[in-house]
């Protein structure tokens, strides 16, 4: 289908850095994966407030059926000498870290759970987020996370004229992101810091006329 941007300036800087595969997929993909779901195809709602999905249940995942398949998931594995309780939980996190786009799926194949079992599990690990159908599928929910940070962290607090600002600001933001800024999901740590000095004194950096702080450790010139 047409795929028509709310915003064509910021889609295209998106799309030119990789972050989007294809324009005019995603209905595509969703009907797709109704159909190896076994679910029926999902009612789109297109309003002057905004877009609307809206899915069907699966029967397998009716409250009714959660509880008994949890029961019997966690019975045969009793029986079977599977992971359980606590151990599982560790075991779930021991097996994210290790892979963090491993998939809900691959978690409950590799402890012969079911997936429902998998995700009340990981409901109780609040440092740990799901993200879409999985931990990977294809990054969208990773994607949907950065672009709200984005905007809201930076985006929103300039009015731009022109791609090349846009890009600027995109260029800056990025190199904030990856190098300069703590992420909680690293418990405070950044993805690739600058290096420092250890018994350097601590500089403050800025970029965006001050908007992105960031501090490091600096050997001063004698």
């Amino acid at each position: 289908h047409k795929s028509i941007q709310t915003n064509p300036a910021i889609a295209n800087v998106f799309f030119r850095c990789g972050f989007i595969e294809a324009w005019g997929r995603g209905i595509e993909k969703i009907c797709r994966e109704c159909d190896k779901s076994g679910n029926s195809y999902p009612v789109f709602d297109i309003s002057d407030c905004g877009f609307m999905v809206r899915f069907d249940a699966l029967k397998s995942a009716l409250i009714d059926n959660v509880a008994q398949n949890d029961t019997q998931g966690d019975t045969q594995g009793d029986t079977q000498g599977d992971i359980q309780g606590n151990d599982l939980d560790i075991w779930l996190e021991a097996a994210i870290r290790k892979n963090p786009k491993i998939t809900t799926e691959e978690l409950a194949r590799k402890c012969n759970k079911s997936i429902i079992t998998i995700k009340r599990h990981i409901a109780k690990l609040p440092h740990i987020q799901f993200k879409g159908s999985g931990y990977s599928g294809e990054c969208n929910g990773y994607m949907e996370s950065f672009i709200k940070t984005f905007k809201t962290e930076c985006l929103n607090h300039f009015v731009l004229s022109s791609e090349a600002q846009l890009r600027y600001v995109v260029k800056e933001f990025l190199e904030y992101y990856n190098h300069e800024r703590p992420h909680s999901a690293l418990d405070g740590k950044m993805i690739d810091p600058w290096p420092q000095d250890a018994d350097g004194e601590i500089v403050e950096f800025t970029r965006l006329g001050g908007l992105l702080k960031s501090y490091r450790r600096v050997k001063m010139a004698a």
